[in-house]
């Protein structure tokens, strides 16, 4: 765990140097149309040394509201590498620390989020990595998982995590090279693991000819025909997921083999033990 930390916290170093390095800078000002009377309105022109990225931009013109409102400007407009700012004149040629200001701030707002995104993925991908753990303490989960695959039929079996936003992938038996490998996520919505519920077994024999599955995208879009999913449920009654059995050829599903998948989920299911959290 320590070599994870030290891990991330170098990840996040890099990252704050790469976006350092495309930060931009004031590097000076030029007012083209300076007037000699403080009240007239004019255009000072805050010189930056390179574009700044998207990330960068949107941040400014959020700060760039309240920067007009408190300096009572006419408007304040990036264009490229330049700020320019609209005015009285004489306001226009006092304002170069707070233009500073303004472009320092910009610079640490967006560090601020970027480093959120960044602190969120790496907070993700652990609750990834204990989950892919937990499952992988259940015993002889590999012989389990090929056995759900004989009893049933289908080629592809797995048990995969399910929270309110993400399904992801903890182990897989497959013989179809469906692609699936343990860290992986579905976008949920495409699934029919988001409508589990405790207790409730999913299955069809053939979606094709299944008066509600037939219409459902899931069997569309992943191309199977055969479908059992049964829910993963923790000590405590949390749901955790589900054991995931699939292939594009029909199979017959009679009630002595959603039965023994059953049995088999329940034997999973009471070995899982997981830290509580981790709905990313």
């Amino acid at each position: 765990m320590k070599g994870e930390t030290l891990a991330g916290f170098a990840a996040v170093a890099a990252f704050t140097a790469h976006l350092m390095a495309d930060t931009p800078y004031l590097v000076g000002f030029d007012m083209p149309g300076a007037a000699s009377d403080p009240a007239h309105e004019t255009i000072l022109v805050a010189l930056l040394d390179r574009i700044p990225t998207l990330a960068w931009q949107q941040t400014f013109l959020r700060h760039a509201e309240r920067f007009v409102a408190e300096h009572r400007l006419a408007d304040v407009r990036l264009i490229g590498k330049h700020i320019h700012l609209v005015g009285p004149a004489g306001r226009l040629r006092t304002s170069a620390a707070a233009v500073q200001r303004l472009v320092e701030s910009s610079t640490l707002d967006t560090l601020k989020a970027l480093h959120q995104e960044v602190d969120d993925e790496l907070q993700t991908h652990d609750v990834r990595v204990a989950e892919i753990a937990a499952v992988s303490q259940v015993p002889d989960l590999p012989k389990i998982l090929a056995e759900v695959c004989a009893i049933t039929g289908m080629r592809f079996s797995a048990v995969a995590r399910v929270t309110e936003n993400r399904w992801t992938t903890c182990a897989v038996n497959d013989l179809l090279d469906f692609g699936l490998r343990p860290g992986q996520d579905l976008i949920l919505e495409t699934t029919i693991c988001r409508e589990l519920r405790a207790g409730q077994t999913t299955s069809f024999g053939e979606a094709s000819k299944d008066p509600v599955y037939s219409r459902h995208h899931a069997p569309q879009i992943y191309g199977f025909e055969s479908h059992i999913s049964v829910p993963l449920n923790l000590a405590d009654g949390t749901l955790f997921g589900t054991l995931c059995v699939l292939d594009p050829k029909p199979a017959q599903l009679g009630a002595d083999v959603l039965a023994r998948v059953e049995s088999l989920a329940a034997s999973i299911a009471s070995h899982l033990h997981l830290q509580s959290g981790g709905q990313h």
